[in-house]
């Protein structure tokens, strides 16, 4: 796979952090950069208005916490253990 520079900020960080979990618990179709950025689009295009090509683009904070609430909610209805000792915020 291509490799990608580090989210330039921490809660962007947590989003990749949180669906790679999912990813790795097999919980996703598709894992990748692309499949984030596809559930972002189909989650929350229609509440925003408009997203960005990619979810490193992302700068409203209040848009970052959407998805972190979303994929900890999904990580909670699959029973998913996210292990927050592993990770700083």
């Amino acid at each position: 796979g291509k490799k990608h520079a580090k989210a330039p900020r921490a809660d962007l960080r947590l989003v990749h952090v949180l669906w790679g979990k999912l990813g790795k618990e097999s919980q996703l179709r598709d894992p990748s950069r692309a499949g984030l950025n596809t559930f972002i689009r189909k989650r929350f295009g229609t509440i925003w208005g408009s997203v960005p090509a990619d979810v490193d683009m992302l700068r409203e904070h209040e848009q970052i916490d959407d998805i972190i609430q979303a994929l900890k909610a999904w990580g909670q209805r699959v029973d998913t253990d996210f292990d927050w000792g592993d990770h700083q915020r």
